[in-house]
């Protein structure tokens, strides 16, 4: 049960943990990163949800929580994120349905964005470009990103 590295899976997650949290399918790579066996690896992970070190549900409203507040990426750049760690799409779903008005949350972070990145007098068009694309780089509608992009005095 023990890698060639003579730490104990269980171990090597709880030491993973401690840094940051991970979800059910993170943990997993990171075992199989280890080459511990398929069987030690479930062991492994049914014993840490057991234990309440892996939740992907907590793990989920942290990261909402979070990255609300403190990242430029759209409600749509979030879920997507989210898929690629390997959370379950119907907890993803449950978790933002409880988001009032997520396309105001949208033109919300673009208002914010748009004054970091814009910060007084006309822009020329090169830079109206440049934040439009900025902002379909992070998940954001393309009708929003362009109606917000034209409101800016030129």
């Amino acid at each position: 049960m023990k890698s060639s590295k003579n730490t104990t899976p269980v171990a090597y997650a709880i030491r993973l943990l401690k840094s940051r949290d991970y979800t059910e399918t993170e943990i997993r790579a990171k075992l199989d990163s280890r080459k511990y066996g398929g069987d030690i690896i479930i062991k492994t992970v049914d014993k840490l949800k057991e234990l309440g070190f892996i939740n992907d549900r907590r793990y989920l409203e942290n990261y909402i929580e979070f990255r609300l507040d403190s990242t430029d990426d759209s409600v749509s750049m979030m879920k997507y994120k989210l898929l690629e760690k390997g959370v379950k799409n119907d907890i993803i779903e449950e978790l933002f349905n409880k988001i009032n008005n997520p396309e105001q949350v949208d033109a919300g972070k673009i208002k914010k964005i748009i004054a970091k990145k814009v910060k007084s007098g006309p822009v020329i068009e090169k830079n109206r470009v440049k934040l439009y694309n900025y902002l379909i780089s992070k998940g954001f509608d393309e009708d929003l990103a362009e109606k917000s992009v034209n409101e800016i005095s030129r």
